[in-house]
């Protein structure tokens, strides 16, 4: 999809929020949203989806070159999860072939993918922290999928939260 040259990408708006947001001697919380990539989800758009999650990419690496350049991991908690699943974009022969993984088609070529659904889906979706307070998270298990732990390789045992206990985390990184 062509980019709009007078919007900003989410990279810049990150950026741009946290030098304004950084002025605060007390302190700052920033949530950040690609948002585009559930529409794209939704839409079944493989390549906006892409799109979106390198646009996502970006974004995530400007917060770490803000907190390498302004603060540090002592002082700072990094989350990124997304609310809920969607459309559970898996590969193309996923109908006979259960967990088949998504096939790459090379440089310039769409991967092949099946979408299951237009909507929120049920997965479990994934969580990643750095930095102060991240390992209280593991203190908010709420089960173990083993299957999904060896599907995709996220964690060793398939160890997962309820997305709303999250907010417990940050809130213990809250300085008064």
């Amino acid at each position: 999809i062509k980019l709009i040259s007078s919007v900003p990408d989410l990279a810049t708006m990150t950026s741009g929020a946290l030098n304004h947001l950084g002025k605060n001697a007390k302190g700052l919380f920033l949530m950040v949203e690609g948002g585009a990539t559930d529409w794209a989800a939704h839409a079944n758009q493989t390549g906006q989806l892409i799109e979106e999650s390198s646009d996502f990419d970006r974004a995530v690496a400007a917060v770490q070159a803000w907190v390498a350049k302004n603060s540090n991991w002592d002082e700072t908690l990094l989350i990124i999860t997304t609310d809920h699943g969607n459309a559970m974009p898996l590969s193309v022969n996923s109908d006979t072939k259960a967990f088949e993984q998504v096939k790459n088609n090379g440089a310039g070529a769409l991967p092949g993918v099946r979408y299951w659904s237009t909507n929120h889906s049920n997965e479990v979706v994934r969580l990643w922290a750095k930095g102060r307070g991240s390992d209280k998270l593991s203190a908010l298990v709420k089960g173990k999928d083993a299957t999904f732990a060896k599907i995709v390789g996220h964690n060793t045992d398939g160890s997962y939260i309820d997305n709303t206990d999250v907010f417990k985390a940050m809130k213990g990184n809250l300085v008064k």
